[in-house]
Protein backbone atom coordinates (compact mmCIF):
# COMPACT_ATOMS: atom_id res chain seq x y z
CA UNK A 1 0.00 0.00 0.00
CA UNK A 2 2.87 2.39 0.78
CA UNK A 3 4.31 1.70 -2.66
CA UNK A 4 1.04 2.70 -4.33
CA UNK A 5 -0.08 5.58 -2.07
CA UNK A 6 3.33 7.22 -1.73
CA UNK A 7 4.33 6.96 -5.37
CA UNK A 8 4.55 10.46 -6.93
CA UNK A 9 1.98 10.80 -9.70
CA UNK A 10 4.55 12.16 -12.13
CA UNK A 11 6.40 8.85 -11.96
CA UNK A 12 3.39 7.04 -13.38
CA UNK A 13 4.23 8.64 -16.75
CA UNK A 14 7.77 7.20 -16.77
CA UNK A 15 8.63 4.14 -18.85
CA UNK A 16 10.32 2.32 -15.96
CA UNK A 17 7.15 2.60 -13.86
CA UNK A 18 5.08 1.37 -16.80
CA UNK A 19 7.44 -1.61 -17.17
CA UNK A 20 7.09 -2.49 -13.47
CA UNK A 21 3.30 -2.27 -13.61
CA UNK A 22 3.19 -4.34 -16.79
CA UNK A 23 5.37 -7.17 -15.45
CA UNK A 24 3.52 -7.23 -12.11
CA UNK A 25 0.14 -7.28 -13.86
CA UNK A 26 1.32 -10.08 -16.14
CA UNK A 27 2.35 -12.28 -13.22
CA UNK A 28 -0.85 -11.50 -11.31
CA UNK A 29 -2.99 -12.28 -14.36
CA UNK A 30 -1.19 -15.57 -14.99
CA UNK A 31 -1.39 -16.82 -11.39
CA UNK A 32 -5.02 -15.74 -10.99
CA UNK A 33 -6.00 -18.65 -13.23
CA UNK A 34 -4.64 -21.18 -10.74
CA UNK A 35 -7.35 -22.81 -8.70
CA UNK A 36 -7.10 -25.17 -5.73
CA UNK A 37 -10.62 -26.39 -4.91
CA UNK A 38 -9.61 -27.73 -1.48
CA UNK A 39 -7.78 -24.54 -0.47
CA UNK A 40 -10.29 -21.77 -1.01
CA UNK A 41 -9.17 -20.13 2.24
CA UNK A 42 -5.86 -19.15 0.63
CA UNK A 43 -7.31 -16.92 -2.11
CA UNK A 44 -5.69 -13.84 -0.53
CA UNK A 45 -2.06 -15.06 -0.70
CA UNK A 46 -2.73 -16.58 -4.11
CA UNK A 47 -3.52 -13.12 -5.52
CA UNK A 48 -1.14 -11.10 -3.35
CA UNK A 49 2.10 -13.05 -3.72
CA UNK A 50 2.41 -12.63 -7.52
CA UNK A 51 2.01 -8.87 -7.06
CA UNK A 52 4.68 -8.53 -4.36
CA UNK A 53 7.73 -8.36 -6.71
CA UNK A 54 6.12 -5.46 -8.59
CA UNK A 55 5.19 -3.64 -5.39
CA UNK A 56 8.72 -4.10 -4.07
CA UNK A 57 10.15 -2.70 -7.29
CA UNK A 58 7.90 0.36 -6.97
CA UNK A 59 9.35 1.13 -3.54
CA UNK A 60 12.60 2.02 -5.30
CA UNK A 61 10.76 4.99 -6.82
CA UNK A 62 9.48 6.36 -3.51
CA UNK A 63 10.72 9.66 -2.12
CA UNK A 64 12.65 9.94 1.17
CA UNK A 65 9.74 10.45 3.60
CA UNK A 66 7.79 7.49 2.26
CA UNK A 67 10.92 5.34 2.30
CA UNK A 68 11.31 5.95 6.04
CA UNK A 69 7.70 4.94 6.62
CA UNK A 70 8.29 1.84 4.54
CA UNK A 71 11.31 0.91 6.67
CA UNK A 72 9.27 1.28 9.88
CA UNK A 73 6.38 -0.79 8.52
CA UNK A 74 8.80 -3.43 7.25
CA UNK A 75 10.30 -3.75 10.73
CA UNK A 76 6.83 -4.01 12.28
CA UNK A 77 5.85 -6.69 9.76
CA UNK A 78 9.05 -8.61 10.44
CA UNK A 79 8.41 -8.60 14.19
CA UNK A 80 4.80 -9.74 13.75
CA UNK A 81 5.85 -12.61 11.48
CA UNK A 82 9.06 -13.55 13.30
CA UNK A 83 7.56 -16.62 15.06
CA UNK A 84 7.33 -18.17 11.59
CA UNK A 85 11.12 -18.20 11.45
CA UNK A 86 11.25 -21.07 13.94
CA UNK A 87 7.77 -22.56 14.27
CA UNK A 88 4.54 -23.46 12.49
CA UNK A 89 1.21 -21.65 12.55
CA UNK A 90 -0.19 -25.14 12.17
CA UNK A 91 0.80 -25.90 15.75
CA UNK A 92 -1.43 -23.11 17.07
CA UNK A 93 -4.35 -24.13 14.85
CA UNK A 94 -4.03 -27.71 16.08
CA UNK A 95 -3.90 -26.52 19.70
CA UNK A 96 -7.19 -24.71 19.15
CA UNK A 97 -8.68 -27.78 17.51
CA UNK A 98 -7.56 -29.93 20.44
CA UNK A 99 -9.27 -27.41 22.74
CA UNK A 100 -12.53 -27.72 20.77
CA UNK A 101 -12.30 -24.37 18.93
CA UNK A 102 -13.19 -25.17 15.30
CA UNK A 103 -15.13 -22.10 14.10
CA UNK A 104 -12.83 -20.49 11.48
CA UNK A 105 -14.47 -17.05 11.76
CA UNK A 106 -13.99 -17.12 15.53
CA UNK A 107 -10.34 -18.10 15.16
CA UNK A 108 -9.60 -15.29 12.69
CA UNK A 109 -11.59 -12.44 14.24
CA UNK A 110 -12.04 -13.11 17.95
CA UNK A 111 -9.24 -11.33 19.88
CA UNK A 112 -9.17 -14.26 22.28
CA UNK A 113 -7.93 -16.54 19.49
CA UNK A 114 -6.41 -14.26 16.82
CA UNK A 115 -3.36 -16.19 15.48
CA UNK A 116 -0.79 -13.42 14.99
CA UNK A 117 -0.99 -12.63 18.72
CA UNK A 118 -1.23 -16.11 20.19
CA UNK A 119 1.37 -17.63 17.85
CA UNK A 120 4.02 -16.27 20.24
CA UNK A 121 2.93 -18.55 23.07
CA UNK A 122 2.48 -21.48 20.72
CA UNK A 123 5.98 -20.95 19.28
CA UNK A 124 7.48 -20.85 22.76
CA UNK A 125 5.81 -24.14 23.67
CA UNK A 126 6.93 -25.71 20.39
CA UNK A 127 10.55 -24.66 20.86
CA UNK A 128 10.60 -25.79 24.51
CA UNK A 129 9.24 -29.16 23.46
CA UNK A 130 11.84 -29.45 20.69
CA UNK A 131 14.68 -28.59 23.07
CA UNK A 132 13.56 -31.01 25.76
CA UNK A 133 12.03 -34.05 24.12
CA UNK A 134 12.55 -34.36 20.39
CA UNK A 135 14.86 -37.00 18.93
CA UNK A 136 15.51 -35.77 15.37
CA UNK A 137 16.67 -39.13 14.07
CA UNK A 138 13.44 -40.74 15.27
CA UNK A 139 11.42 -38.05 13.53
CA UNK A 140 13.26 -38.68 10.26
CA UNK A 141 12.92 -42.47 10.53
CA UNK A 142 9.16 -42.14 11.02
CA UNK A 143 8.68 -39.73 8.11
CA UNK A 144 5.79 -40.76 5.89
CA UNK A 145 3.97 -42.71 8.59
CA UNK A 146 0.70 -41.65 10.20
CA UNK A 147 0.90 -37.99 11.24
CA UNK A 148 -1.38 -38.24 14.27
CA UNK A 149 -4.47 -36.31 15.29
CA UNK A 150 -3.34 -33.85 17.98
CA UNK A 151 -0.36 -31.72 18.97
CA UNK A 152 1.17 -34.47 21.08
CA UNK A 153 1.11 -37.06 18.29
CA UNK A 154 2.02 -34.92 15.26
CA UNK A 155 5.82 -35.10 15.07
CA UNK A 156 6.24 -32.03 12.85
CA UNK A 157 5.00 -29.91 15.78
CA UNK A 158 7.88 -31.08 17.97
CA UNK A 159 10.78 -29.62 15.97
CA UNK A 160 12.20 -26.16 15.37
CA UNK A 161 11.33 -25.22 11.79
CA UNK A 162 14.81 -24.21 10.63
CA UNK A 163 17.03 -26.24 8.34
CA UNK A 164 20.04 -26.61 10.64
CA UNK A 165 17.89 -28.03 13.44
CA UNK A 166 17.58 -31.23 11.39
CA UNK A 167 21.34 -31.68 10.86
CA UNK A 168 21.80 -34.27 13.64
CA UNK A 169 19.79 -36.66 11.46
CA UNK A 170 22.79 -36.57 9.11
CA UNK A 171 25.23 -36.75 12.06
CA UNK A 172 26.25 -33.11 11.58
CA UNK A 173 26.42 -30.91 14.72
CA UNK A 174 23.82 -28.15 14.90
CA UNK A 175 26.50 -25.63 15.83
CA UNK A 176 27.95 -25.99 12.34
CA UNK A 177 24.63 -25.19 10.68
CA UNK A 178 23.99 -22.31 13.08
CA UNK A 179 27.40 -20.85 12.22
CA UNK A 180 26.69 -21.10 8.48
CA UNK A 181 23.30 -19.42 9.01
CA UNK A 182 24.90 -16.57 10.96
CA UNK A 183 27.51 -16.05 8.25
CA UNK A 184 24.81 -15.90 5.57
CA UNK A 185 22.78 -13.41 7.62
CA UNK A 186 25.90 -11.32 8.15
CA UNK A 187 26.68 -11.29 4.43
CA UNK A 188 23.11 -10.30 3.63
CA UNK A 189 23.20 -7.43 6.12
CA UNK A 190 26.54 -6.29 4.73
CA UNK A 191 25.14 -6.25 1.19
CA UNK A 192 22.12 -4.24 2.33
CA UNK A 193 24.37 -1.80 4.20
CA UNK A 194 26.62 -1.41 1.16
CA UNK A 195 23.63 -0.78 -1.10
CA UNK A 196 22.36 1.94 1.27
CA UNK A 197 25.83 3.51 1.40
CA UNK A 198 26.19 3.55 -2.40
CA UNK A 199 22.72 5.04 -2.80
CA UNK A 200 23.52 7.86 -0.36
CA UNK A 201 26.83 8.57 -2.08
CA UNK A 202 25.13 8.78 -5.47
CA UNK A 203 22.46 11.10 -4.05
CA UNK A 204 25.09 13.56 -2.78
CA UNK A 205 27.04 13.66 -6.08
Amino acid sequence: MVALIGLPRRILRRLDAFLIFSVAAGYWFMYSFWFAPNQLWCWGPRFLLPALPGLMALTGLLEKGWRRLLIVLTMVGFIINSPNLVSFYGTYYQELKDAGVTDEAQVLWNPAYVPFIHIWGSSYREIQDALNTTDIQTVVRQAGSSVGSNVESIRAFHIVAIWWWMLPAARIPRIFGAAVALVLVGLSMSMIGYAVYVTREEATD
